[in-house]
């Protein structure tokens, strides 16, 4: 008798390799269902606690006191012979504050521009409109006819 793979031995592997292939889409399947169960378990743990919390709530305002309190604090309501009051504060005048505005003046003279941003662009696509694309040299000595980008200095 040889000692190689026996004619038993290979149909025993070829009946494991097709079990396996017929299981694995339902293995996954099963795991991802398991997944599923879980986070599904999870939401339902966070609701019952939500749930808890809006009882606790309701039964609150079951209690004339506390609806009494709410409804002088949210909607100023006041009982039959008081009086009620409402303070209105003054209208205050907002003023940029100081250290603002001097952090701007330095970002601009660090720029060294005098003039908003948008002056700076109209020039920009003036000079982009004004200027001839130069050959540009290519790797092998000849000259391309790709337009290069040429970008003034600022000038302060």
């Amino acid at each position: 008798m040889p000692r190689g793979l026996t004619r038993r031995a290979a149909v025993l592997a070829v009946l494991l390799l097709a079990a396996a292939v017929v299981l694995a889409p339902h293995l996954r399947m099963l795991a991802e269902q398991q997944a599923t169960i879980s986070a599904l378990q999870t939401r339902v743990t966070e609701q019952e606690a939500d749930v808890e919390r809006l009882q606790g709530e309701l039964a609150r305002w079951e209690d004339p006191a506390f609806v009494q309190a709410q409804a002088r604090e949210r909607l100023f309501m006041v009982m039959p012979g008081e009086t009620g009051y409402v303070v209105l504060d003054p209208p205050q005048a907002e003023e940029p504050a100081p250290q603002a505005a001097a952090a701007a003046e330095q970002a601009v003279e660090a720029l060294g521009e005098d003039r908003p941003w948008f002056g700076t662009l109209w020039e920009s696509v003036q000079l982009a409109g004004e200027q001839a694309p130069e050959p540009v040299p290519a790797p092998d000595g000849g000259a391309s006819s790709a337009p290069t980008r040429s970008v003034p200095a600022p000038q302060p």
